[in-house]
């Protein structure tokens, strides 16, 4: 899953990626997405969820 610069991403309760990461890029308006347990989301153990570090909980 890649999510780009949209202001609105439209996964309030996303649970569960079957398949493939995840990157977060350039969307000012994601925060508190290093507080996020990707590994309990993304089912391959094998994939790495990487996270921008912009989009932090910390200002």
């Amino acid at each position: 899953m890649a999510i780009w610069p949209e202001p609105f991403l439209g996964l309030a309760y996303i649970r569960e990626i079957l398949s493939g990461g995840v990157y977060v890029d350039k969307n000012k308006f994601l925060c508190h997405a290093d507080t996020i347990h990707w590994q309990d989301i993304v089912k391959n153990p094998r994939i790495h969820a990487v996270v921008v570090p912009t989009n932090s909980s910390v200002s």
